[in-house]
């Protein structure tokens, strides 16, 4: 309650990103199972713990995380987690909420910090974003390659600044439109690379002070096999609690994608102006599936 009143400060709320959630608890899942095979946490309180993150995960109590999505390094998300986790596991084992059997600072969030545990979680749901936008871009690729070949000797006008200039062909102009998404899904591949990083071990400034002995021996694994990624840990967990360009490289990515695909839809929108009065040159076929594609290019950014 303290957090969503002191981050009052927008609409939206962690109830608004079942994604990042989804990915905070499958950290603390992972954590209590490492916590347990490191004899650190008792095995019952542990499996309620568990349970109660398994909960959440398939989507329930997804109105449980009222706090502002803006804030600092993810404290009001983890505390918000760790007492969601604790009051569930308490019911499962006492029958009532409270803090009587697993303590939410005590318990679940132990051999963690929000400094750790939040930017673990933020680069497995980045990753997933990014495969979801990489499969879209693949296909998009695919579409104007096909349309390149579909239409190689097909003549249209060349133009300079609007202005007529010299013929190109259609099946031209398409392989440029296949080459800047191809460029832009390099961009995510090479985010993707590898799997995502985390810093799960550092705890609050990235000494690893607070983590019981065995701990890391059994997290990463466990988090791989909560999540179905890759997730490793970062070589130098001080640089992961220092420096944050790994998210300005998908910051980048992702608004070079963005302004590529504007210009993209602008001049399709651009070309197919008219048709009596316009452009006129490509005309998209008044279905349903392409009347909505086609709706859909008036809300995009015009980068002429």
């Amino acid at each position: 309650n303290r957090a969503a009143e002191n981050l009052a400060i927008t609409a939206l709320t962690f109830n608004d990103y079942p994604n990042i959630v989804r990915a905070m608890m499958e950290v603390k899942k992972a954590c209590a199972l490492a916590n347990k095979d490191a004899g650190a946490l008792e095995a019952g309180v542990a499996g309620a713990v568990i349970a109660a993150c398994d909960e959440v995960i398939r989507g329930k109590h997804a109105d449980q995380f009222p706090p502002g999505c803006f804030r600092g390094c993810g404290n009001s998300l983890n505390m918000n987690c760790n007492e969601v986790l604790a009051n569930r596991a308490n019911v499962m084992i006492t029958g009532r909420k409270g803090y009587d059997v697993v303590h939410p600072n005590t318990h679940v969030n132990m051999g963690q910090s929000s400094n750790d545990a939040f930017p673990t979680a933020a680069a497995i749901a980045m990753h997933r974003e990014a495969e979801a936008a990489l499969k879209e871009l693949r296909a998009l690729e695919k579409a104007m390659e096909e349309k390149a070949i579909q239409w190689p000797d097909v003549v249209r006008l060349g133009r300079t600044c609007y202005q007529d200039a010299v013929p190109v062909t259609v099946g031209q102009a398409f392989s440029g439109n296949a080459a800047l998404v191809a460029r832009c899904r390099d961009a995510f591949e090479h985010i993707l690379a590898g799997g995502p990083r985390g810093i799960l071990g550092a705890t609050a400034i990235g000494t690893g002070i607070g983590v019981h002995s065995g701990f890391l021996d059994h997290v990463y694994r466990h988090l791989r096999e909560v999540t179905g990624l890759n997730v490793t840990r970062k070589q130098k967990l001080f640089d992961g609690m220092q420096n944050s360009d790994g998210y300005m490289a998908i910051s980048s990515a992702v608004r070079a994608t963005a302004g590529a695909l504007g210009k993209l839809a602008a001049d399709l929108r651009f070309l197919s102006s008219g048709p009596a009065a316009g452009i006129g040159e490509i005309h998209f076929a008044d279905t349903d599936g392409e009347a909505r594609a086609l709706h859909t290019l008036d809300f995009l950014p015009q980068v002429m």
